[in-house]
């Protein structure tokens, strides 16, 4: 067991979460009506999503105009074990904050995200390293793509609302 644990750890590292925020980042660019920047609070959900192997599968098997509230649903309707999931991840958000904030510090110095720190917002730059990317990441590439583009159509305030998450 404590193989498997330290085995999940290392995935989760700063340039694993770098590629997923720019991929959440420049889903949500491509949706947003008024602007490409994404407000900082967002990114605080890519992680605990895209980490957790159930709430990734839920999110690339939900269709993409189904939108967030759909994904949300799938949680709070369904057998007790997924309401607790999404429950949950509130405070997988508060663990991961640290690793979320290197993320991004990494993905700002590698050029694939522009930070505005005077209006809070990140905004996407081109990266052409999303090929290379093995299977397993690719699946979780598309779970972050998934929630950038819901993220885009509503509120910081809906969607805090719907994941039940406070920022």
């Amino acid at each position: 067991m404590t193989s498997l644990v330290h085995s999940a750890r290392g995935m989760w590292n700063p340039a694993l979460g770098a590629a997923l925020i720019w991929r959440f980042a420049s889903s949500y660019g491509k949706q947003a009506s008024e602007s490409e920047a994404v407000p900082l609070l967002l990114f605080f959900l890519v992680l605990p999503v895209t980490f957790h192997r159930r709430m990734a599968e839920v999110a690339k098997k939900t269709n993409r105009p189904s939108g967030l509230r759909k994904f949300a649903e799938k949680f709070t309707g369904s057998a007790d074990s997924r309401r607790d999931e999404l429950a949950a991840l509130h405070e997988r958000c508060a663990r991961l904050r640290s690793l979320t904030l290197e993320a991004i510090g990494l993905a700002a110095s590698a050029g694939m995200l522009e930070v505005d720190f005077d209006r809070a917002t990140i905004t996407a730059n081109g990266w052409k390293g999303e090929k290379d990317v093995p299977e397993s990441v690719r699946s979780m590439l598309q779970a972050a793509a998934r929630l950038g583009y819901w993220c885009s159509d509503l509120s910081v305030a809906d969607i805090s609302a719907t994941l039940k998450v406070a920022f």
